[in-house]
């Protein structure tokens, strides 16, 4: 009996298929592709070409081409790559509490970590927007989670607050908010920081002083 009789036989049936080195290397190189991207993306570079990322990655300009004739793919794996982060960040952080004005600046602290890593593939997302073929977005939409941390934070004072104010209180806290401060408006993070927690506090404030002048009537 041959050597390769003997290893295909000691292999059990149920074991994954081993990839050959063509298959190996086209999963190394696809990897090199995708940190490139992201490298670049996080660097600031809003619409990084193939030749960039090629550079980058050490790979050849036809490699890069090959995997994109997949655009979507590429960026749902870089996409997927970005929420798991942002789920260590989320994992990372306890929740606020305390007084009111503490657990605002809290919630801000952490939506500051999330917004600040994850800002330039929004940006890049939102350039590619126009192009059918590629969907960036969809592992970054934590919209919901959001939500839902608002309400869970901010109880039981959310509750007096009327449903235009929620609304508003939501928007504040968004992540475009955020970044119309930082890339419009060119405000450092902490100064964004202490805009939207004045802005979140003015709300809270405001119920406050119509709760106490109703009293007074």
């Amino acid at each position: 009996m041959s050597d390769r009789t003997t290893t295909e036989s000691s292999q059990d049936p149920s074991d994954p298929p081993r990839m050959d080195g063509r298959v190996r290397r086209g999963v190394r190189n696809r990897q090199k592709i995708i940190d490139a991207l992201y490298d670049l993306v996080r660097d600031g570079e809003a619409r990084p070409t193939a030749e960039m990322i090629a550079n980058h990655a050490a790979v050849g300009d036809r490699t890069v081409f090959r995997h994109f004739q997949d655009m979507k793919k590429l960026h749902d794996d870089l996409s997927a790559r970005v929420a798991a982060e942002v789920m260590e960040i989320i994992a990372s952080s306890s929740r606020p509490s305390g007084a009111l004005a503490r657990r605002v600046s809290g919630l801000i602290k952490q939506r500051s970590r999330i917004y600040e890593h994850i800002a330039p593939f929004r940006r890049t997302a939102q350039r590619f927007a126009g192009l059918k073929s590629v969907r960036v977005e969809p592992h970054l939409q934590i919209d919901p989670y959001m939500r839902a941390t608002l309400s869970e934070t901010l109880a039981p004072e959310i509750g007096d607050l009327s449903p235009e104010q929620v609304e508003a209180l939501d928007a504040i806290l968004s992540f475009e908010f955020w970044d119309r401060l930082r890339f419009n408006q060119n405000q450092s993070a902490t100064k964004a920081t202490k805009v939207v927690e004045r802005a979140v506090l003015a709300i809270f404030d405001a119920t406050d002083t119509k709760a106490g002048s109703k009293k007074k009537r």
